[in-house]
């Protein structure tokens, strides 16, 4: 018999039991608490990592990625080569094997593709043929890059362009490791990239390394009309009217580099259409230009400062399908004048706008014309809005509506502006 007063032993065990299932559950919550935290902190400087990022020396860092984070797709594998057995850091024997090789198939084009968990950008590129265990020589021979930002993006080959033609630039596999290390000058955006082997003597296996860092700025395309400068690393789409479906010198974080638009009669504005990989939010943008008087005379002193005018617009998929004629576009303005010549800085607050695609409108005096050379934004995914990889087709399909949108608002507002203007004059 137990003393009234006294604690049963099972009840005593049940209490200690909900006293540990109390504390796990409160481990749990803090734990849960502590990632979201972390989650919020890391996508409010996510912007700013893009920066530092590509200021640093990007060709020696390396991505190191393994097999449950990333997917590796090959022509022909063999079979216990295959997927996750490819390391980019290994001093073992774990790389990308080719079957046909290994039977001595020739005539044969081989590739490796490799899928990144995250889009990132790439200074460099470590490829080198190595023979299979004891069987074969060593190899040398030819490749090329491809890559792709969207799954079903069209594939972009790394080269240089000349007059709107891209020249793949083929590179060489020797066996001097240092040498078989090659820097991609300009660096390259990519969730994707094939390691294209040429079709004479491929080695049996291959060992890749990528050299560069996350990408977090979320920009994987923009829309422009063609410049007096061509931009010859942009890589997407180029006709003789405009630009579009890629990345290019805008992007490119080289101040030096600049780009021209030659004055026009009607309006002296330049449209530019960004698009990024989900809907953002966007602290300020950075915008690097200049202006040229195209007349060569100096009337008077006002001619030595440039009048600028910036219109800003922000829209998800949403809004661009609802678009009512007419409805205003802009949601943030800005004017100001700077010295002719000089190079200037503009950091523009967006505050905290949101959006996935945004239009940028730059109006100058009718005595200059723009030049322009970087354009970075500031921004981040935010936690409580869903991000979904998007589609080639659907970032180029929303671009082309927005397109629509802004040629048909500023012809209206130009409208509007005449009539007000004849109304004035009959007064």
């Amino acid at each position: 018999m137990y003393n009234s007063c006294s604690v049963s032993p099972h009840i005593e065990r049940l209490q200690i039991i909900r006293k540990v299932h109390s504390s796990y559950i409160m481990l749990k919550l803090y734990l849960i608490i502590t990632l979201i935290i972390f989650e919020i902190i890391n996508n409010q400087v996510a912007g700013q990592v893009t920066n530092t990022c590509i200021n640093s020396d990007i060709k020696s860092r390396k991505i190191l990625l393994n097999g449950k984070q990333s997917t590796v797709y090959c022509s022909s594998c063999l079979p216990y080569r295959s997927r996750s057995k490819l390391r980019y850091k290994s001093s073992t024997c774990r790389r990308w094997c080719s079957q046909k090789a290994f039977l001595r198939q020739e005539e044969t084009e081989e590739y490796v593709q490799l899928e990144l968990p995250t889009p990132a950008i790439l200074g460099a590129i470590f490829v080198q043929g190595q023979k299979y265990l004891t069987y074969g020589k060593k190899y040398s021979g030819i490749y090329t890059i491809e890559y792709r930002r969207t799954k079903d993006g069209p594939w972009l080959g790394y080269g240089q362009r000349r007059n709107r033609k891209m020249f793949v630039e083929k590179k060489v596999l020797n066996f001097n490791r240092l040498s078989n290390k090659t820097g991609l000058t300009p660096f390259i955006v990519a969730s994707e990239i094939r390691i294209i082997l040429s079709r004479k003597n491929p080695p049996p296996c291959l060992k890749i390394e990528l050299y560069g860092c996350r990408y977090d700025g979320g920009l994987i395309s923009y829309r422009m009309a063609q410049s007096v400068q061509r931009d010859y690393i942009y890589d997407g789409i180029i006709s003789n009217t405009s630009l579009r479906g890629g990345l290019g010198m805008l992007t490119d974080n080289d101040p030096l580099k600049y780009l021209q638009w030659p004055r026009n009669a009607s309006t002296n504005s330049q449209i530019f259409l960004f698009a990024f990989n989900c809907i953002r939010r966007f602290q300020s943008t950075e915008i690097v230009l200049r202006c040229i008087n195209d007349d060569n005379v100096n009337v008077d002193s006002s001619s030595l400062f440039c009048s600028y005018k910036l219109n800003i617009g922000f829209f998800d998929s949403s809004k661009i399908v609802r678009y009512r004629k007419n409805e205003q576009i802009w949601s943030n303005v800005y004017t100001m004048n700077i010295n002719e010549h000089d190079e200037t800085t503009l950091l523009l607050s967006l505050n905290d706008k949101i959006g996935q695609f945004i239009i940028i409108q730059i109006t100058v005096d009718v005595h200059h014309s723009l030049l322009l050379s970087d354009i970075k934004f500031n921004s981040h995914n935010d936690v409580l809005l869903q991000c979904t990889p998007p589609s080639y087709a659907f970032i180029e399909g929303h671009l082309h509506k927005l397109e629509q949108i802004v040629d048909y608002f500023i012809k209206y507002s130009q409208f509007q502006r005449k009539k007000t203007m004849s109304a004035h004059s009959f007064m």
